[in-house]
């Protein structure tokens, strides 16, 4: 009994201690990963606008799939990020706009989860082209095939027309 008594302890204590060690790395590198997940987003609003500064207009906005909005500085436009749920999980892509309402451009950040050939298609440029320029008045194709995945991204991007129209337009 008294051999029992000593492995519980010693387990128990082995696994505080492994818990306070994962959570002193986890507390360690959070601030780092965050960072480099922000590193990305600028790296990708430098696309959109390049050679542009910007300055967060906002956080996310309640109700919506809007995660974040960056004012491009000199007034151009604002990116928005999006976060949506597609048909394996979490897709997030920024939309840019300019100030004459015209899209500026489109990139997928993260739609891993998306089925490979079909729903992985709106990281292709054949889906980003058609934010290239056009009117935000003049709507968004779906890709068929991948229902689930492009009408969660549209109906995101509808959001996001809605907040621009209500807020800078």
């Amino acid at each position: 009994m008294q051999k029992i008594v000593k492995l519980v302890l010693f387990l128990a204590l082995i696994s505080g201690l492994s818990g306070m060690c994962l959570s002193l790395v986890n507390d360690v590198t959070k601030p780092i990963i965050e960072e480099q997940k922000l590193a990305a987003v600028k790296a990708n609003l430098e696309v959109l606008y390049s050679g542009a500064s910007f300055e967060e207009a906002s956080g996310a906005v309640a109700d919506t799939s809007i995660q974040n909005i960056y004012k491009v500085n000199g007034g151009e436009g604002y990116v928005y990020k999006v976060g949506v749920t597609g048909y394996g999980g979490e897709v997030t892509y920024l939309v840019a706009i300019n100030k004459d309402a015209s899209y500026q451009g489109f990139i997928a950040l993260t739609y891993d989860g998306e089925t490979s050939g079909i729903g992985t298609k709106i990281g292709e440029e054949a889906f980003a082209s058609q934010f290239d320029g056009t009117s935000i008045d003049d709507g968004v194709d779906t890709i068929s095939g991948a229902t689930i995945t492009s009408s969660a991204v549209v109906k995101g991007v509808n959001q996001v027309v809605d907040h621009f129209n209500a807020n800078y337009k």
